[in-house]
């Protein structure tokens, strides 16, 4: 309890010598009369101002661009029918001035020269297969008609004799062979009895013996043949109702058969076959004139060997785009012998060296001061001393890139330098503005009004600045130009009261 209440003493007695030092410290700063307040207003800096000037007021854009010729003929080659690669054996050097028809690049024929054999080779086969084809078709189509009648006579005859077999040839047959049977065992029946009568009359009658005996042997041996007769005619008569007369019938039911089934077959599959060949015929047919077109392309591709120049101009290698030339070294390491080049590539541009432009971009801060139709003046890089008059032709209406805008100047009629060329590099001046008598003022004494956005300016009138609504014109640099609500001499601020 007694070291609460101490620290509690202390704590008071430290609060009251800080509030004892403080006003100590305002008396002593306090001034002793109004002289010290005076002297420090009267101290105090002025605003800064700056003059209106009255004189010569010039904007000025300057530019880099390129030279670039507005007629330019590229040069490209058609993908190869053959597939073969386009091996260069020859190029004209780039600057070389060339005729339209001048060559300006030779390729190596040798693997099209092979291709264009085998083809040809080919293509005789193809002619001799056609041929063939064609010959066999007209045969065809006149004998499927043929054929088809030919198997309706066929099953004709076989149903006809078919039927007569049925109808009447089978009875007589197994007529005949037990009549045969019949007859044959009547005669051997007649012999015997024969033999029979002639030994009893040769009993009664005076004959000598060896005359009976040859008599009644000759009669035994006809008895003896009439029973084996008999025996082959029992033999055969069986064989034809058993045997010979059922399996004839078979086999002309089976031939009926066969006919009926050939004619049904002929009459599907010999107009298949015909339409086959037909088909087969067009297809050897369209085949023998793809390849016709096909030889007809890889000759002309035997005549683009030699690449000839469409137009008169100066040879560039590779393509121009927007004035440059990116890929002319590529296409220098390409243009020597053994070198390739692809198909629908421009390797080569012919340059109308007479008609040129300059392409160039326009920074989007500069969009306001150069516009179409505006003056310039053109210097190339490699001739310092040279100024090409020169004119907006258009400029985009869309960036290129963030920040730039695409611009064509047209080169207006002067002497032009023949060592100005495509793809030189050069710099442009152009001059939107040029007053010789603009009042301008810096820009940061112009203000805005926050609600309108009305310039005004604050002019130094003693103690207490005026304000003033101007009219601005144009700007340069760090200056505007006034053209409304100053004169000569004013003195305007550079910064808000």
């Amino acid at each position: 309890m007694l070291a609460m209440m101490h620290h509690h003493r202390w704590f008071v007695l430290f609060g009251l010598s800080l509030i004892g030092v403080g006003l100590t410290s305002r008396a002593d700063d306090a001034p002793k009369d109004g002289k010290k307040v005076a002297k420090s207003e009267a101290g105090a800096a002025k605003p800064s101002t700056a003059k209106v000037e009255k004189g010569p007021f010039r904007i000025e854009v300057k530019l880099k661009g390129v030279f670039e010729a507005t007629k330019m003929t590229e040069v490209s080659l058609r993908p190869p029918e053959a597939g073969t690669p386009f091996i260069v054996a020859t190029a004209v050097e780039p600057g070389t001035v060339v005729k339209k028809g001048d060559v300006l690049v030779t390729l190596d024929p040798e693997k099209l020269d092979r291709t264009l054999r085998d083809l040809e080779a080919e293509r005789e086969l193809a002619d001799l297969r056609f041929k063939q084809l064609g010959e066999e078709l007209t045969l065809l189509e006149h004998g499927t008609p043929l054929e088809l009648e030919a198997s309706e006579k066929l099953k004709k005859q076989a149903d006809e004799d078919l039927k007569y077999f049925l109808e009447t040839k089978k009875a007589i047959q197994e007529k005949m062979a037990n009549f045969n049977a019949k007859s044959t065992a009547d005669r051997l029946e007649y012999a015997k009895e024969e033999l029979k009568q002639l030994q009893k009359m040769y009993r009664h009658k005076d004959l000598t013996e060896e005359t009976e005996e040859i008599i009644l042997k000759r009669q035994r041996n006809d008895v003896e043949q009439m029973e084996f007769a008999l025996e082959r005619a029992i033999l055969a008569r069986d064989r034809a109702l058993n045997v010979e007369i059922p399996r004839q019938e078979q086999t002309l039911r089976e031939s009926a058969n066969r006919a009926t089934l050939a004619l049904e077959k002929a009459k599907v599959s010999l107009p298949l076959t015909l339409s086959q060949r037909r088909l087969a015929f067009a297809k050897a047919k369209y085949e023998r004139s793809k390849a016709a077109e096909h030889l007809q392309r890889l000759q002309r591709d035997q005549e683009s060997l030699t690449v000839h120049s469409p137009a008169d101009g100066v040879v560039y290698y590779g393509r121009c785009f927007h004035g440059q030339w990116s890929s002319a070294n590529e296409f220098a390491r390409k243009l020597v012998p053994g070198g390739m080049l692809e198909p629908k590539r421009v390797f080569i541009t012919i340059v109308d060296p007479q008609t040129l432009l300059v392409r160039t971009n326009i920074e989007e801060k500069d969009l306001s001061n150069v516009t179409a139709g505006a003056t310039a003046k053109v210097t190339p890089t490699a001739l310092s001393e040279v100024r090409l008059p020169a004119k907006v032709k258009s400029i985009q209406s869309i960036p290129m890139e963030p920040g730039t805008f695409e611009s064509q100047l047209e080169l207006l009629p002067a002497d032009k330098p023949s060592a100005v060329v495509a793809g030189m590099a050069c710099t442009i001046k152009v001059v939107p503005y040029n007053k010789t008598d603009a009042l301008t003022v810096p820009k940061i004494s112009v203000f805005y009004d926050d609600e309108d956005d009305k310039p005004y300016v604050y002019i130094s009138r003693g103690d207490k600045p005026e304000k003033r609504s101007v009219k601005t014109g144009r700007h340069s640099g760090d200056r505007i130009e006034i053209v409304e609500g100053l004169e000569v001499g004013d003195a305007v601020l550079l910064s808000k009261p």
